[in-house]
């Protein structure tokens, strides 16, 4: 809310207290919280005192203990179309040790895709359905319409997503989610050894009503019906990854795609589509360059309260890579985001668009180079620090470009966003960091991107791992 205070405006918060079924259903409550110094991380770690004793907090040394799979999340890339043990081979022979590979193989691929150390998971949604098919089987994508669609408060259902063909599909009502997983998902696991599943829509929607007396539903109601849904997936012993994200899905996902991202408000082109621009020629990609990806304008909120119990990526139609046509040195500012909040990359291996227009390649097809770098520089470090909470984060300059990250277990992050070389010393070690630069040094890490004789030398050193470039 834009307020005016002389010469200058300013932006408060304004509270709004929506109706429960057209009534004030409940009592409500609002906390106000004031510092006076600390910032942004002192009212982040307020907050996540809240929610720990709201049981939001559940950290991986928790969820571990239900599911030792977990570990295979620690240090992974998570890739889309990448679905072959041809890949996963190719891949294992490059480096890669840890992957999420979401997609369908054959059973025996599948199988031997888990062997090689890696997460299969694959795609569901249970939100946007079409009506029964001559089967009359319910399903992820099925259900009974209009009966099991959301009736909205003007007594007409509610639409959902619209493929890129022009085909409307209908929001079935949260009253009904995890009963069609039910239907589905073990089905699945019969034929196909899922590690994983990835459930789009559920934390990326915002809360809504449905109307119809035969499943009435309120905002708190549809939350839990979320809550039911990924909890039943987490329960079938699946790694469960989610869409952008909400306080309170924490306890039961693992990963969120999307957290890194701004949202699609702020992307210049049709990401949900996953088509990639060619060209810096949209109508919002300054507003994309600011507010998306600017470094001078964002600061690691979500990771602040949760890192030590959700890993976070960018959006898959704001993958890591996926703009190399358009603009190729954003990937090396993404890695370095990576670096700086201690998460993991998103990469697509051989990205095919399901809309019209030529087959669009991922990285691993048209860039490998930059697929391997992304994760050798991104991914050790995140299993160093996976599990590890966020204590702090800072701009260590006047004009942000560089900051600085300070993990639980001791690990600190420098990340160098100019263009101007920046001079520091970390573990008594000089270090000059050209742009998008990093040092990062932890007990169990020491990693840096850094200029030698005014070349950029990367050297990563761990316990079974060690890499340099240096010529």
């Amino acid at each position: 809310m834009p307020l005016k205070t002389g010469d200058h405006e300013v932006v408060a918060p304004r509270v709004g207290w929506g109706p429960s079924l057209k009534r004030f259903g409940y009592s409500r409550r609002m906390i106000y919280n004031f510092i006076s110094q600390g910032g942004y991380v002192a009212l982040a770690k307020r907050y996540r005192t809240y929610a720990q004793k709201h049981g939001l907090i559940v950290p991986f040394s928790e969820k571990i203990k239900k599911n030792p799979n977990l570990n295979r999340l620690f240090g992974a890339v998570d890739v889309w179309d990448g679905e072959s043990l041809a890949f996963a081979k190719a891949a294992k022979a490059a480096g890669v040790k840890k992957m999420i590979i979401n997609g369908s193989a054959p059973p025996e691929e599948m199988k031997a895709i888990n062997e090689l150390g890696y997460l299969t998971s694959a795609y569901d949604a249970y939100q946007d359905v079409f009506p029964l098919e001559a089967n009359g089987i319910i399903d992820s994508g099925h259900d009974l319409v209009p009966e099991n669609v959301v009736l909205k408060s003007d007594s007409t259902r509610m639409l959902a997503w619209r493929s890129w063909d022009g085909k409307q599909s209908m929001k079935r009502c949260p009253a009904f989610w995890r009963h069609a997983a039910e239907l589905t998902i073990p089905k699945v696991l019969k034929t196909r050894p899922y590690l994983g599943r990835f459930i789009d829509v559920t934390t990326a929607e915002d809360l809504y009503e449905c109307y119809d007396e035969k499943h009435l539903l309120t905002r708190t109601e549809k939350r839990q019906a979320g809550v039911d849904l990924l909890g039943y997936v987490q329960s079938l012993g699946l790694v469960t990854g989610g869409e952008h994200g909400r306080w309170w899905s924490v306890p039961v996902i693992d990963y969120i795609e999307g957290m890194m991202s701004g949202g699609t408000d702020y992307y210049a082109w049709s990401a949900p589509y996953l088509q990639h621009p060619k060209k810096k020629d949209y109508p919002k990609w300054e507003q994309y360059e600011k507010w998306g990806i600017g470094h001078q304008y964002r600061a690691p909120l979500w990771e602040l309260v949760f890192h030590d119990c959700v890993v976070s990526t960018w959006y898959w139609g704001d993958s890591n890579d996926f703009l190399l046509s358009a603009a190729p040195e954003l990937t090396a500012k993404k890695d370095a985001f990576n670096i700086l909040y201690g998460t993991m990359p998103i990469l697509w291996a051989n990205k095919k668009t399901g809309g019209p227009g030529p087959n669009e390649q991922g990285s691993w097809e048209i860039a490998r180079e930059t697929f391997l770098r992304t994760y050798r520089n991104v991914c050790n470090l995140h299993e160093a620090i996976a599990e590890k909470e966020m204590l702090s984060h800072e701009f260590l300059t006047a004009d942000r470009d560089v900051q600085r990250t300070l993990f639980s277990d001791g690990t600190q992050v420098i990340v160098n966003f100019g263009k101007k070389p920046y001079n520091t010393t970390v573990g008594g070690k000089k270090y000059l960091l050209p742009e998008n630069g990093f040092v990062a040094k932890g007990p169990r890490i020491e990693q840096s991107l850094s200029l030698v004789n005014n070349q950029p030398v990367t050297r990563i050193q761990t316990a079974d791992f060690q890499f340099t470039d240096a010529k």
